[in-house]
């Protein structure tokens, strides 16, 4: 009697891995890529960054410094606050630089543009 419910406990589980096997193929995500399951530590170590300090900067690199440039100031004539007709306060400058690309000669143009907050 015990060899009978050894057997049939063992059928059952060989039964119920093949069916978690078949569920998984047929709802598993169909792809070319490696299963999730297998990596190799070693690629995973590399891939991430060891520290934040390493971190890569993302954007436009800037313009060589041995360009010509060309500088353009841009600011209020009257600096005054729409809502209150006070004199409005320099805060800093926005900067930005476009390539200005002539036949036989490169320059950069350098936009400077002042901003100005109302101080009430």
């Amino acid at each position: 009697m015990e060899e009978e419910v050894a057997a049939l406990k063992t059928q059952v589980q060989l039964l119920v891995e093949q069916l978690n096997l078949s569920k998984s193929k047929r709802f598993a995500s169909q792809s070319e890529k490696v299963a999730k399951s297998t990596f190799n530590e070693a690629e995973q170590q590399n891939a991430l960054p060891s520290s934040p300090k390493e971190r890569r900067k993302t954007g436009r690199k800037p313009l060589p410094a041995d360009l010509e440039r060309e500088v353009q100031i841009h600011t209020l004539n009257a600096p005054y606050c729409d809502c209150c007709d006070a004199p409005l306060h320099e805060c800093g400058k926005e900067v930005s630089e476009t390539l200005k690309i002539l036949p036989q000669r490169v320059s950069v143009i350098r936009h400077e543009r002042t901003k100005y907050v109302c101080d009430s």
